[in-house]
């Protein structure tokens, strides 16, 4: 926002000095905007790549076991499907 203070008779120092700042913080305001929109694009892709990556992986390891199901039933054998290794530890003192 330009303002012409010709037209005016009178105009306090400390209210141009503002008018700058103002401008000046404006001007600021845009170029972070910007930096901020740049940034989210970049960003955006590197999230969008991450997904790619989880989809991909998810779909093998699901076909994957597909497959291995479909081997085991054929070939006449049973499939466990791995499950997940948790263990308890207590430690008792005294």
């Amino acid at each position: 926002m330009k303002t012409n203070f010709k037209n005016f008779s009178y105009v306090p120092e400390s209210y141009k000095a503002k008018v700058k700042r103002d401008e000046k913080a404006t001007e600021e305001l845009k170029k972070l905007r910007a930096q901020r929109k740049t940034d989210l694009k970049a960003k955006r892709e590197q999230w969008r790549s991450r997904a790619q990556k989880y989809h991909e992986n998810a779909n093998a390891s699901s076909s994957r076991l597909i497959k291995e199901k479909r081997e085991a039933r054929n070939t006449g054998n049973f499939f466990v499907p791995a499950e997940p290794k948790v263990m308890f530890v207590i430690r008792l003192k005294g």
